[in-house]
């Protein structure tokens, strides 16, 4: 059976036994950036987009198959791989082959559902 994956910082969810619940999965996708501008004398308002998209907040709700190491030791690593990048790094995620996502951690959080 083959299961999806992110990967990140060098790392994929399943270097942790982490695999995707999708159950509990919704895409976010993204939107363009626009702008609109009334010009008077013109009907209707003009738009502009600067071809660029708008932040998406992703979550990867995962399960934890049972490992060799104890929760907390599970969770530090986990905490370590998500959390040392400072600024926007490539994400994969093997649903979509073709794309290079680039994503940061905003909340360094786990559940324990």
């Amino acid at each position: 059976m083959i299961r999806d994956y992110i990967e990140f910082n060098g790392h994929r969810n399943t270097d942790f036994g982490l695999f995707l619940d999708y159950g509990s999965f919704e895409w976010q996708s993204a939107k363009h950036t626009r702008s609109s501008i009334a010009v008077p004398g013109l009907s209707g308002d003009r738009f502009y987009s600067d071809n660029k998209y708008d932040n998406v907040t992703e979550t990867f709700p995962f399960l934890m198959e049972t490992r060799d190491f104890s929760a907390l030791e599970m969770q530090a690593q986990i905490n370590y791989w998500l959390s040392a990048a400072d600024n926007y790094m490539p994400l994969y995620f093997s649903s979509f082959p073709d794309y290079e996502l680039q994503a940061i951690l905003l909340v360094s959080r786990l559940s324990n559902g």
